[in-house]
């Protein structure tokens, strides 16, 4: 009897693994398609690659635990153009990478819903009001961008947790950086002093502000 259940359990094992049923997968948007129709097909732990093209559209991610990224890893190749990536508070653990965002001097090239945990890296973002825009009570690393003809780069919320910010372009913006913070004694910055906006936040916080050019 013993010996039968463990056969049993065997086979369900390899039945599982062998039809992929809970196995992250990569999802391949070829140009002209969808980005938001593969993010609404996808499931956490799933990787979503944008072929080159240009892309007019908005995408919504609701989904934790997902990287969608262009698959050369050349933001040059591959463009955005609309409101870019809305982040629900539902999208924890997200990964964007490699994209040209263009905007209409409007909205946010990325905006992060409260309580997000994500990587932001190695994206051109041009023509928003915020370049990035993390909102409240948001963990994130915002690495290796370029940011330029924004009304402000980097918004980060007034309260949050383990926040990173570091080694961005930012030009041709009328503030690079707006960060609420408990004490400005916390802030790490450079020559650029004048482009950071700070603003009082009762969070205990650690934020490193490496060099911005």
């Amino acid at each position: 009897m013993k010996n039968r259940f463990i056969a049993l359990l065997l086979s369900l094992f390899i039945f599982i693994t062998g039809s992929g049923i809970g196995a992250a997968a990569n999802i391949t948007v070829h140009n002209g398609e969808s980005i938001q129709a593969a993010v609404d097909n996808a499931t956490h732990g799933d990787t979503i690659l944008v072929e080159p093209g240009i892309y007019y559209e908005n995408v919504t991610l609701s989904t934790y635990d997902m990287v969608i990224m262009s698959q050369s890893g050349n933001p040059e190749d591959t463009t955005i153009q609309g409101d870019g990536f809305y982040l629900t508070g539902d999208a924890q653990e997200i990964t964007i990478k490699g994209f040209t965002l263009k905007g209409t001097d409007t909205s946010y090239g990325i905006n992060l819903a409260q309580f997000s945990n994500c990587v932001i890296e190695k994206n051109k973002i041009l023509n928003y009001h915020t370049g990035i825009d993390t909102n409240l009570y948001s963990t994130f690393t915002i690495n290796d961008n370029e940011i330029s003809n924004c009304e402000s780069g980097v918004f980060v919320g007034e309260c949050y947790y383990g926040a990173t910010v570091k080694n961005n372009r930012i030009s041709n913006c009328e503030t690079g950086v707006i960060v609420g913070i408990p004490g400005i004694h916390k802030l790490k910055i450079t020559q650029l002093q004048k482009m950071i906006r700070v603003y009082p936040c009762f969070t205990k916080v650690a934020l490193i502000f490496p060099a911005i050019l």
